[in-house]
């Protein structure tokens, strides 16, 4: 029995390798911005057989591209050789390590892959930090920045309601006497990473938007005061009605009842 099951597992693994696949994979060790992702792959069998796969890329920090699944027939000892390409590097990408790979689902599961470098600046976080976004026209404004690099350079233009633009410094102090919404638009750079920009309203009132809140809830619970009132009128005038009308039928009834006896 023992002798059986050993020749048993030894058929399976003649089998196994005789099926079996050699995969390669050849790319570049990076890619840039305005270059497109691709990678080279060579499949070959030593037998004849037909083969599902996927070719893919898959990177940490990017869009992933639709799976692509491929059948091919292959015959002994000739390589099934063919290019996969993926998207293009943009801007927007951060740097970051990809991998390529060829995933074979049938007739048996075989993965290869390799790995590349993503070859970009990296980006970093930088806000505008305000008190609040509303002021009283001519208020003092305190507008500074947070970044997650020290000492960026910043250039930042503030736009009035009416559409005029000026340069300011970031931080600085802010008096802004126009009513309507302002527009701060600030950039920030830093040697070795992406430039980031970021944009911020700031509104500009008459008076304290407290006491214009506080006005017009005041006017909105007299209003509902009002209505209520009104509610409550028709309502006692609608029982009266009624009242008067059970009294009269009432009446009607018993004025009936004496005329027949």
């Amino acid at each position: 029995m023992k002798n059986l099951i050993i020749f048993l597992l030894l058929c399976a693994l003649s089998i196994s390798t005789a099926s079996a696949l050699t995969i390669n994979i050849q790319t570049q060790d990076s890619f840039s911005i305005g270059e497109q992702m691709y990678f080279d792959y060579t499949i070959t069998s030593n037998t004849a057989q037909q083969i599902t796969f996927i070719p893919h890329i898959i990177c940490t920090n990017a869009p992933i591209a639709l799976l692509e699944q491929k059948i091919v027939t292959l015959q002994p000892n000739i390589p099934h050789q063919n290019t996969y390409t993926d998207m293009q590097v943009s801007e927007q990408f951060e740097p970051q390590t990809c991998t390529a790979y060829i995933q074979v689902t049938s007739p048996m599961q075989q993965r290869q892959e390799k790995t590349f470098e993503i070859d970009t600046l990296p980006s970093f976080d930088f806000s505008l930090d305000l008190d609040k976004t509303v002021f009283v026209k001519n208020e003092k404004i305190n507008l500074d920045y947070s970044s997650e690099v020290s000492n960026p350079e910043i250039t930042a233009t503030l736009t009035s309601p009416l559409g005029n633009l000026e340069n300011i410094q970031i931080p600085s102090t802010l008096n802004l006497d126009e009513i309507g919404t302002y527009i701060i638009n600030a950039q920030a750079s830093k040697e070795g990473y992406k430039t980031m920009q970021v944009s911020k309203q700031v509104g500009i009132i008459e008076q304290n938007a407290n006491i214009q809140e506080g006005k017009i809830s005041s006017g909105i619970l007299k209003d509902n005061q009002r209505k209520s009132l009104f509610w409550i009128f028709l309502i006692i005038g609608a029982l009266i009605i009624f009242i008067i009308l059970v009294i009269i039928w009432f009446i009607k009834i018993k004025g009936s009842q004496t005329n027949q006896l």
